[in-house]
């Protein structure tokens, strides 16, 4: 193996760089799930970039890093505590490891009937969670976070490390964090004990690729490599590993100067930005027009500079923007109904960012915005686009009454995806229990989770959700 046999004879264009370097294991290429060679010394120098004390290679991604975090960390039928903005891998851990959760739900900004910014967790929080509960085994938190927003990781690890409870920090959006004053520190820089972060996300690496380090011994690195090697593929692509590797060198060898022009031209871009009349704005640089009420909930938060976060004049059209852009030439992170995310990296050229700002200048001078942005997306009026998305032709997994009744089992999330289970209309689930996940992807955090109840408020979130066109993952 591989069948192509490095042979680029003939093959399409497309497969000749791809086969001449895609190997497997054979003497001298070492092994993943057991480096001595080559692997070995790659990840010390991962290690080495980022402060760890150990580093491994994640070829699938950030996910099998948080699965085998959490399953290292806690055992089975262990409780942890859990940021409830956590991404889906974290919720198939807790039903992998049949954990008991108890939530972290942190600072959040409200952005009125369109929906909350979450802005990361604080120490009380963490604190009365903790003193409330002596069982928790782990705290898992998301910093930072697909805005870009960060919890008090410091605080917070120093305050757990009393206790003797490691700190996990699923950092997939931070892997460029801590390498320039004008950025935040990263997690694993503030104490966290186990770190995952994705380099395709935010440095110049391939999707799949990312890193799990190790800020201390509190999470056994035998236990880490064991999950790891449950969680990845026995076949790990050294196309990927070489890729990640790659990337920790180009950004060993970057000095302060890239860093600095990166910021620089985030600068320039968001002055033009803020200029802005109709559209608000909200990244490190400041806030404009930002949704009601999120101004007193949030006076002093800001992402970190990679992240940029758009409002619409109504404050919940943001799907309908990230659309409109969409056909400007701009494509969005994410749209939701308060607000489209922007991700800048030091990959954006001048030439990008002119683009985006000419596409929000322009949006920004249409008459009746909100209209317009409409009129513009998928050629469908508003009252088609609400008509085509009622919330009466959804259905979900809820648990089935008699079942329920029946089972003396914990609803864990494990335990709840085990019972009998039916379908039925969401617009007439108030009252019963969710079988399945729900979730707005990406970013994939889970609005409805197996095991919890189905309430007014969670189907008004839906509703909205829904109406403005944002892509809702677990209804049918």
């Amino acid at each position: 193996m591989p069948g192509h046999k490095r042979n680029v004879k003939g093959v399409a264009p497309f497969f000749e760089p791809w086969f001449e370097r895609d190997v497997t294991e054979v003497p001298g290429l070492d092994d993943l799930h057991e480096p001595e060679g080559i692997l070995k010394e790659a990840q010390e120098r991962a290690a080495a970039l980022y402060g760890a004390r150990q580093s491994f290679f994640l070829v699938n991604g950030s996910t099998a890093g948080v699965l085998a975090a959490i399953s290292a960390a806690v055992p089975k039928n262990g409780t942890i505590l859990l940021q409830r903005a956590s991404h889906r891998s974290a919720y198939h851990a807790v039903q992998l490891r049949e954990l008991k959760v108890r939530y972290l739900y942190g600072r959040q900004a409200d952005c009125g009937e369109a929906g909350r910014i979450g802005l990361g967790v604080d120490l009380e929080e963490v604190r009365r969670a903790v003193e409330a509960d002596s069982r928790i085994g782990a705290v898992f938190l998301t910093s930072p976070s697909y805005d870009g927003f960060s919890s008090e990781i410091a605080k917070i690890a120093e305050y757990l490390h009393t206790k003797e409870i490691p700190l996990l920090v699923d950092a997939a959006h931070g892997a460029h964090l801590g390498f320039s004053e004008d950025f935040p520190k990263s997690a694993l820089q503030e104490g966290a004990d186990v770190v995952v972060m994705s380099v395709h996300k935010t440095l110049p690496a391939p999707t799949q690729t990312a890193l799990l380090h190790l800020g201390s011994t509190r999470v056994p690195a035998e236990k880490v490599q064991r999950f790891l090697s449950i969680y990845q593929t026995s076949s790990p692509s050294y196309l990927l590993m070489a890729a990640i590797d790659e990337c920790v060198e180009q950004v060993s060898k970057w000095d302060t100067a890239v860093w600095q022009a990166f910021y620089e031209r985030r600068k320039r871009l968001s002055e033009r930005l803020h200029s802005l009349k109709n559209i608000g704005v909200w990244d490190c640089f400041g806030r404009s027009r930002v949704p009601e009420g999120s101004e007193e909930t949030a006076s002093s938060e800001v992402p970190e500079p990679g992240k940029i976060l758009i409002f619409a004049p109504d404050g919940k059209s943001g799907v309908a923007l990230g659309e409109w852009l969409a056909k400007e030439g701009v494509q969005c992170e994410m749209a939701l109904p308060a607000y489209v995310l922007l991700i800048c990296t030091v990959a954006d050229t001048e030439e990008g960012y002119v683009r985006l700002a000419e596409a929000l200048e322009k949006a920004d001078r249409m008459p009746e915005l909100r209209k317009a942005l409409k009129e513009c997306c998928a050629g469908r009026s508003e009252a088609e686009e609400c008509d085509a998305r009622q919330i009466g032709d959804a259905s979900v997994r809820v648990l089935r009454e008699g079942g329920l009744r029946n089972d003396a089992q914990a609803l864990t999330i494990a335990g709840a995806a085990e019972l009998p289970e039916e379908r039925m209309a969401l617009a007439g689930a108030v009252g019963r229990v969710s079988a399945g996940f729900v979730s707005v992807y990406p970013p994939g955090q889970p609005i409805l989770v197996p095991g919890e109840e189905i309430t007014e408020k969670k189907i008004a979130e839906l509703r909205t959700l829904l109406q403005q066109g944002a892509a809702v993952q677990g209804l049918d």
